[in-house]
């Protein structure tokens, strides 16, 4: 392990005040939060002591951001993307009931069909 050059601490670095316009840290150093990575390798070697669920590393290679959730890093969708993916899912989700509603249909005129076949003879 390598020592950082810097001012070394042991307790969270905070500003003076809410209104202090001056970084608290730099990213790569802080836990959990926004990161950024050259690479997903780089991403992978964050220590778990600096991570925390819902942190989101922006992997520049990738030019991807990707959510830490479970223990493991997920691909970040928002925008339109997320959109596509959720219409997707809606298009995956109506053909799912139109072909149950299409079955169900089939066994109600068969069943229909073969009661009224015995009332009407």
């Amino acid at each position: 392990m390598s020592n950082i050059n810097g001012t070394n601490i042991s307790a969270p670095v905070v500003p003076n005040s809410t209104l202090d316009s001056y970084p608290s840290h730099l990213s790569a150093y802080g836990k959990g939060g926004w990161k950024s990575a050259a690479t997903v390798a780089e991403r992978n070697a964050i220590p778990a002591a600096r991570l925390e669920e819902g942190a989101i590393v922006y992997v520049v290679a990738e030019r991807t951001p990707y959510i830490f959730v479970g223990g493991a890093w997920v691909e970040w969708v928002s925008g339109d993307a997320l959109a596509a993916q959720i219409q997707e899912a809606l298009d995956e989700q109506s053909i799912m009931w139109a072909a149950n509603f299409i079955n169900l249909e089939a066994a109600v005129v068969k069943r229909w069909n073969e009661d009224w076949g015995k009332t009407a003879k």
